[in-house]
């Protein structure tokens, strides 16, 4: 049965509701991005939320809306938290790097870790 977020997500889908940009914080957003059926609804969700969060920052003063100069590193590592943990860190690292608009760091991060096997 699908839940409350799945529901909105449906609506948003067939065009019956309109995107609220802060209806879901964005680790919420990601975890939709996964499934199928909603996911373009999440898709639509998360460029509002950008959005919103852009044009607030801009009311609030010049340039405001957007992160400068700012790399995203996000400490991946299993020994101190769980996996749900390092997931919400690399969605958020995701967050920063999106709102990011310097070109040499938009859409990059670093995520800090042991090296793969």
């Amino acid at each position: 049965m699908p839940n409350v977020v799945e529901k909105y997500l449906e609506k948003v889908k067939v065009g019956g509701n309109i995107i609220k940009p802060d209806a879901l914080l964005p680790n919420d957003i990601i975890t939709y991005v996964k499934d199928k059926d909603v996911r373009e609804a999440a898709k639509l969700q998360w460029k509002a939320m950008l959005e919103d969060m852009y044009l607030k920052g801009q009311k609030q003063g010049e340039g405001l809306g957007k992160f400068k100069n700012c790399l995203a590193v996000c400490n991946i590592t299993t020994s101190f938290m769980g996996e749900p943990a390092i997931e919400l860190v690399a969605r958020l690292g995701i967050l920063v790097f999106e709102l990011n608009e310097e070109p040499a760091w938009k859409r990059k991060v670093i995520g800090l870790g042991p090296l793969p096997n």
